[in-house]
């Protein structure tokens, strides 16, 4: 797999995928292109679940979008794990990494012992 590209052509098909990451990227930023590396680092070592990418400045409007979509306040970099189509974690700036990425698909995006739990029911 490689990260694609999100846009508004294949946006439903991407919010209708049992698990998918959407990652925001700055172009013109230092820690974006810190976190696209890990990014690219899960990619390349994680199959299964896609990465969909948004150049926050070149496609604000589907930015725009999936903040209000998704009621997660827009940061850049971010990451926002999906399950069809409903953010289930996400996270921003330097605690994007690959290891993260891989432990929340392992853990159905739990976070919390608790939430761990119910994942299981």
């Amino acid at each position: 797999m490689a990260i694609e590209r999100l846009n508004e052509e294949n946006l439903e098909d991407v919010l209708a995928e049992p698990m998918a990451w959407i990652y925001k990227h700055s172009p013109t930023c230092s820690v974006s292109a810190d976190a696209r590396n890990e990014v690219e680092l899960y990619e390349r070592t994680n199959d299964g679940v896609p990465v969909y990418q948004v150049d926050v400045i070149r496609q604000r409007p589907l930015s725009n979008d999936l903040e209000s979509r998704f009621g997660i306040r827009h940061e850049s970099p971010q990451v926002i794990l999906l399950r069809y189509g409903t953010p289930i974690w996400n996270d921003s700036h330097w605690r994007i990494n690959a290891g993260a990425l891989a432990t929340r698909v392992e853990e159905g995006g739990a976070t919390t012992p608790e939430e761990k739990g119910r994942e299981s029911l």
